[in-house]
């Protein structure tokens, strides 16, 4: 009897990640791309939840801040279809995170957050 590993992947999987792993320019290029939409991401986010940390994370960006407003901006994007992460650690203090997107935003820049759509 043998026991699958948990992390199992199938041969196409396999392949491509060997071709890509292979490939130092496409690498290169992916690294350019990831760097340059985590940017769009961090600036849209520091726009829209001003008073709040926001940080880079590279592939995703993290506001923390109050809990109420972050769990509402939460549920408002949940309500238009842009799902998010979101943990509210402690009593207070919460955090939001994004991941990349492949639309340059438009759909999170569209989300109505309420209070003159800015947090």
């Amino acid at each position: 009897k043998t026991a699958a590993s948990p992390w199992g992947v199938n041969g196409p999987a396999a392949y491509a990640g060997a071709v890509a792993l292979a490939d130092k320019q496409w690498q290169q290029t992916q690294r350019l791309r990831i760097t340059a939409v985590s940017e769009t991401l961090l600036q849209l986010l520091r726009q829209r939840f001003a008073p709040f940390t926001v940080r880079n994370g590279g592939l995703f960006v993290t506001v923390f801040g109050p809990k109420r407003i972050l769990q509402h901006a939460f549920e408002q994007a949940a309500r238009q279809g842009v799902l998010l992460r979101y943990d509210n650690g402690n009593a207070n203090d919460a955090w939001l995170r994004v991941g990349l997107a492949n639309d340059n935003f438009q759909r999170l820049a569209q989300i109505n957050f309420g209070e003159n759509n800015a947090l």
